[in-house]
């Protein structure tokens, strides 16, 4: 190991247990950005005729978005997915009812 600025690193990484090659330490099958959220959604994405990719999610009516790249698309259809979710906060419970929220 070299020198940095004449100061020999002290901090190594340390596995919490001894490599084994059937047990990889990390993975990218374990490790997916998409799944942090805790909510898959499955959206349709089609391309129409002026070129633009449209994205409409079958479980939330009326929650749709396009780009003009399959990328942007899916960035602006998470941005329509957030803002159908979002709580109305001018609900108004009848006489006996309450409002909660539910985490999913």
């Amino acid at each position: 190991m070299g020198k940095l600025f004449g100061v020999r690193p002290v901090c190594r990484l340390a596995a919490p247990f001894p490599h084994n090659k059937d047990y990889p330490l990390w993975s990218s099958k374990m490790y997916n950005r998409e799944q942090e959220a805790g909510m898959q959604l499955k959206v349709v994405i089609t391309k129409g005729e002026d070129g633009w990719y449209v994205v409409t999610v079958p479980s939330l009516p009326g929650c749709i978005s396009q780009g003009l790249t399959i990328k942007e698309a899916k960035k602006n259809i998470k941005e329509a997915i957030s803002l159908w979710l979002e709580p109305d906060e001018d609900i108004v419970p009848r006489e006996g009812a309450r409002v909660v929220e539910v985490a999913v």
